[in-house]
């Protein structure tokens, strides 16, 4: 039984000392959150720098920085008390080990010691800030936890005065951009100013004839006629306060992508409709399936010598053809299919758009259309719009100079499959 007793008690002290750092742990937690708060404080100091942070933004996280340092020194004390204790407790087991014959089972101390005591004050309304006392046998000993004290007992009833602790996402649920922009379906060039000038060839093809002996040969002509593309910015602009820009630490990152968001989504829309409502190309064949009128595009395409480099549709339009079940659900000859959904018919890549026309498909020749700008895009904060000087705002502009410049519109059928 002594062997047993004593096994018992060095449980049992290992089970306080892992409490009371449990306990001690807790509270270094909530200093660490404490001083997390702090760091995102000072880091909102620290955007304010440039206009001169004022005595009173410092004193709040100045007081709560002392108020921790006196905390940290008051926990550092409070453990030092406790390991007082704990220290006298174990010589007073050991005196009682080697002086006592009649000793109890580790289980029969920890039940009247520890658990009794423990459950008579869970009864008694016992809570987190309470001061309590485990009462041993041989010798009353009084634990100290720190920041736990009797006489201020909080209950249910008690209401928070002001705001909690608030964590923020650093990610927010923006509006999704297109997939796929119609400038990198496109060439780019550029324009030192604001037209750009390209000859069209405007006569039929020309031929040449066998020459009969004697008779001249065969008299080829060419005309040509300028086209001028004019180039004019696509423009848009957002004005907030600077106060927005400070509560809202995100903005000033983010910002900038939702501009260029709604940018491109007019932009694809303009570059579509230009080139769609020009052009000139002729379809011809036959066939009332979509897959198959897809097909005969693109060989109409082919026909009037030009490449079919992309065909454009609709998302709609892009689950009709994945649908289409001629004979045992399979598809035409020439369509592939891909595990992601990715559909190439006889080559030419089909791309579904959100800013292509339902029910309709555009196919081109990439080498007959190019975009021109002679300003890329560009993002441009500034206070010097209007009166924001005077009012403290902020104009976020966004803008690009540019222009579609179509070498031919025959190089291109924008075909309706007539569904709708």
């Amino acid at each position: 039984m002594a062997d047993v007793q004593i096994s018992g008690n060095e449980i049992l002290l290992t089970q306080m000392k892992a409490y009371f750092s449990a306990v001690q742990d807790n509270l270094e937690t909530k200093q660490k959150e404490s001083i997390q708060s702090m760091m995102l404080e000072l880091e909102t100091l620290n955007q304010k720098a440039q206009n001169a942070v004022s005595k009173t933004d410092i004193e709040p996280i100045a007081k709560r920085m002392n108020d921790i340092s006196t905390q940290m020194t008051q926990i550092a004390a409070d453990a030092k008390a406790n390991q007082t204790v704990i220290d006298n407790w174990i010589i007073e087991q050991q005196k009682a080990k080697s002086g006592s014959t009649d000793k109890k089972s580790f289980s029969s101390v920890w039940d009247e010691d520890v658990i009794k005591p423990l459950m008579e004050s869970k009864s008694q309304g016992m809570v987190e800030g309470q001061r309590f006392s485990f009462k041993m046998k041989n010798k009353p000993s009084k634990l100290w936890v720190p920041g736990m004290d009797e006489k201020g007992i909080m209950t249910t009833s008690n209401t928070l005065t002001g705001t909690g602790y608030t964590t923020f996402n650093q990610r927010q649920g923006l509006v999704p951009g297109q997939q796929i922009n119609f400038r990198d379906l496109l060439s780019t060039t550029t324009s030192d100013n604001g037209s750009y000038i390209t000859y069209r060839e405007t006569n039929t093809v020309q031929s040449t004839g066998k020459q009969t002996e004697g008779s001249a040969k065969a008299n080829l002509q060419y005309t040509f006629s300028a086209v001028t593309a004019t180039l004019a910015y696509l423009a848009g602009f957002a004005t907030f306060t600077k106060q927005l820009l400070y509560n809202l630490g995100f903005l000033e990152t983010r910002l900038p992508t939702m501009l260029l968001r709604d940018f491109y989504k007019k932009e694809n829309d303009y570059l579509f409709t230009t080139i769609a409502g020009n052009s000139t190309g002729t379809y011809t064949g036959s066939g009332t399936v979509d897959a198959e009128e897809l097909i005969n595009t693109i060989a109409s395409q082919r026909k009037a010598n030009f490449n079919a480099s992309y065909a454009i549709i609709d998302w709609a339009q892009w689950g009709r053809l994945l649908t289409t079940k001629p004979n045992d659900y399979s598809i035409p000859g020439g369509m592939v299919v891909t595990a992601d959904g990715t559909i190439i018919v006889a080559g030419v890549p089909v791309v579904a758009a959100t800013w292509a026309q339902t029910d309709h498909v555009l196919v081109y020749d990439y080498d007959y259309y190019e975009r021109v700008e002679g300003e890329s895009i560009n993002v441009t904060f500034s206070m010097e719009n209007q009166d924001n000087f005077e009012k403290n705002q902020v104009t976020a502009r966004i803008e690009c100079y540019e222009e579609i410049n179509r070498l031919r519109d025959d190089a291109s059928i924008y075909r309706d499959f007539g569904n709708s």
